[in-house]
């Protein structure tokens, strides 16, 4: 992964990058099931047609916000 200057991005970059997360990816790094996050409406998630993706970052901002513990 290169940045604009076509040089390998630095610890600061790669820390800065998101990673987008599908329904199970999301489920196993919260250690819960599928079917907890699909009824789980008010977590933060991005539909692209019938696609669904969850930002990281945004849910951990989510958890901490609501006071649940993220990892």
């Amino acid at each position: 992964m290169n940045n604009a200057s076509g040089l390998k991005p630095s610890p600061n970059e790669k820390a800065k990058a998101t990673e987008i997360l599908t329904k199970k990816e999301l489920a196993q790094r919260l250690r819960v099931s599928e079917r907890k996050i699909e009824m789980s409406k008010d977590i933060p998630s991005i539909r692209w047609g019938r696609s669904v993706r969850y930002d990281w970052n945004d849910v951990l901002a989510y958890l901490k916000q609501k006071g649940g513990s993220a990892q």
